[in-house]
């Protein structure tokens, strides 16, 4: 997925830049955490079948946060 970002300066001087994206997908996240598709329901406290309709599509991104945390060490952030 691509942003293009403007930033115009004093009406004259149009500066753009074109950021690119990289969604993680199942796929790496398994591969990141080293654990199969019921491990990775259980680490994040969802349902198998959650897992499942990601699909090949990329994961949700407050998923892929909590992934990159936990694959970091830190402890992810919980529903208060």
């Amino acid at each position: 997925m691509l942003a293009i970002d403007t930033l115009t300066l004093s009406n004259r001087i149009m500066i753009t830049k074109v950021i690119e994206f990289d969604f993680m997908k199942k796929s790496e996240a398994l591969n990141l955490l080293q654990c199969t598709i019921p491990e990775l329901a259980k680490i994040l406290n969802i349902s198998t079948e959650a897992i499942y309709k990601w699909g090949d599509k990329p994961i949700p991104i407050a998923r892929e946060y909590q992934i990159k945390d936990i694959a970091a060490g830190r402890k992810p952030l919980a529903k208060s």
